[in-house]
């Protein structure tokens, strides 16, 4: 594309300098609210697919919004957004960082003062509790006015009164009053009268105010270990033609299953079981991590047939006659160790069947 052309080799990245100017893209998720901004030059850079989303006359260019199908989890987008930036990804821990999104500030009501006057004995509310103006009602200066802190809406146009909040350190001293000032501020409710002009009953019932339901607890992100995060980055990473991001991902998984070594937890059976299922119904059976990974489940057999329900469930789905191909064609081939298998000799065994 001549010289405007910034796409970029397998195992390079583009310069800082070569996208910071350049428009954002936003990046969506079928059926999530959640939003995702990077350079379009950076973002064009990092795949050939999303190249030409963003570079031809089609919907997404013209709306500058690149949206995922709905199968793509949240976490990947956002490490492939950071591998984008950094040339890498982190999921510290056992639960990714980004399932915790930082909660905004809850906005505080405005302090509303109720505003007392000694000599008309009239109340309203008003943000300000300054000694400057006069009554609404009968014009004496403020400085004659008592004030108390209280909570609820303040309506400047409605001069609403609202229920007062917890009695005040210092009660309001030299109210002229033969009530209480919380009652005077609360609202008069007049009575209905019938056709004769007798008072009709309200019940208590009618005029409380119902109670406020509370808002159920926000439910807990569902947890991804790292090691099911990692294949779905893969997964999205061979998609979409990112070779790099593809191969970082697979030393991430190399490296995660060399820490959990051969004594398996219930915890790490259950995430390998997993990782397997993935893998071999999601993955092409040409895939060079997929035939990997049959090498990996052969060398490991015995561990995985400790759960036979699990190890069913596996055969038995669409992609059992593929998995089982795999264990049975790496029995008795040489080293059991899968981390000392070079991609040659992965293409290799794939030739016997």
């Amino acid at each position: 594309m001549g010289g405007s052309d910034t796409r970029i080799g397998k195992a390079q990245f583009l310069p800082y300098r070569n996208f910071i100017t350049s428009p954002s893209f936003t990046l969506e998720i079928e059926g999530s609210n959640k939003k995702f901004s990077i350079h379009e030059a950076l973002l064009k850079s990092t795949s050939d697919a999303l190249w030409n989303a963003c570079d031809h006359n089609w919907l997404e260019s013209r709306e500058r919004c690149y949206k995922f199908s709905s199968d793509v989890v949240e976490d990947v987008i956002t490490c492939f957004v950071e591998w984008a930036y950094t040339g890498d990804y982190s999921i510290p821990g056992t639960r990714s960082e980004i399932h915790h999104d930082i909660a905004p500030p809850v906005p505080q009501p405005p302090t509303v003062y109720v505003l007392h006057c000694k000599c008309c004995n009239a109340t309203y509310c008003s943000q300000e509790n300054s000694s400057h103006g006069d009554c609404f009602s009968c014009g004496q200066p403020r400085s004659d006015y008592s004030s108390l802190l209280c909570s609820g809406r303040f309506d400047e146009d409605e001069l609403w009164v609202p229920v007062l909040q917890k009695p005040a350190q210092k009660a309001v001293e030299d109210v002229p009053t033969e009530q209480p000032l919380q009652k005077q501020l609360e609202p008069v409710i007049e009575e209905p009268q019938s056709e004769e002009g007798s008072a009709v009953s309200v019940s208590s019932s009618a005029t409380e105010t119902p109670p406020r339901q509370a808002s159920p607890a926000p439910s807990e992100p569902e947890e991804i270990p790292p090691l099911l995060l990692y294949i779905h980055i893969y997964s999205f990473a061979h998609t979409y033609f990112m070779d790099p991001l593809c191969n970082l991902s697979r030393e991430k998984i190399f490296q995660t299953l060399q820490e959990t070594g051969t004594s398996w937890s219930l915890s790490d059976q259950n995430t390998i079981f997993e990782l397997l299922h993935y893998t071999f119904n999601n993955l092409p059976e040409s895939d060079i991590f997929l035939r990997w990974l049959g090498i990996y489940a052969s060398s490991n057999i015995s561990r995985l047939t400790r759960d036979p329900p699990r190890l069913g469930e596996l055969l038995e789905s669409p992609a059992g006659p593929t998995f089982a191909k795999h264990v049975f064609m790496n029995v008795n081939q040489g080293s059991d160790d899968p981390y000392a298998i070079n991609d040659k000799e992965i293409a290799r065994r794939a030739t016997i069947f």
